[in-house]
């Protein structure tokens, strides 16, 4: 029974959220859309946004909610971050290896969400099913409640767009990593149960926007 525990869990994961079974796809729109609303700035970052009226940024211990009120929409930036620990605590398990130091963040997350329920079978040895459900439950981390995944490339940022802008829910998650695999996160939802937001040229836009500044 314990053999089979990872395998009754990984479809009961996927009975309850059907998207864990989906693995990244081309984006089906790789067009950009003109900008000229409010820059952001923070971080050490700017990004260039198609939206004009900014209400006020609420800050936390890295991370910020950018409202766009008069648009319906939030934005949250997290800070980049070089060291994903609990990420990497996760993946000693499934590389089953003591020193993880040179597995990047980047290929942590391609493995999560490359790691489908039908990866874990049961005749397999349970350390090796474990390890497959440990990446399941951090895809789902990843994904929640968003409908697809894609793989994108902005030049100087490369990684993965989690939700369709104009599927219900309507959000969208980037995590993008550049050349030194620093890890970007952005999130873009609507407010008050709104409907679309975004296009996804505005989206390219915005992640082909993002840059490092002088100083964070």
């Amino acid at each position: 029974m314990q053999l089979l525990s990872p395998w009754y869990e990984a479809r009961s994961l996927f009975r309850d959220h059907p998207t864990l079974g989906k693995l990244p796809s081309a984006l089906p729109d790789k067009s950009m859309a003109p900008l000229s609303g409010f820059r952001v700035e923070l971080f050490g970052l700017t990004i260039q946004t198609p939206w004009t009226h900014i209400g006020t940024i609420q800050m936390a211990s890295g991370v910020a909610m950018i409202p766009f009120p008069e648009q319906h929409v939030a934005m949250t930036l997290y800070k980049p971050n070089s060291d994903d620990f609990e990420r990497r605590l996760f993946a000693e398990a499934t590389y089953q290896r003591d020193d993880i130091t040179t597995i990047s963040n980047s290929r942590l997350i391609a493995a999560e969400l490359s790691t489908t329920p039908d990866d874990v079978k049961w005749w397999k040895r349970s350390k090796q099913n474990e390890a497959r459900t440990f990446l399941l439950e951090m895809k789902l981390l990843l994904i929640g409640n968003l409908n697809e995944i894609y793989s994108v490339d902005f030049g100087n940022l490369k990684g993965f767009q989690l939700g369709n802008p104009s599927l219900p829910p309507y959000q969208v998650r980037l995590d993008l990593f550049d050349s030194s695999d620093r890890h970007y996160q952005i999130r873009v939802s609507p407010t008050n149960d709104h409907g679309p937001i975004i296009s996804q040229a505005q989206i390219n836009a915005i992640a082909a926007s993002i840059h490092q500044t002088a100083s964070p």
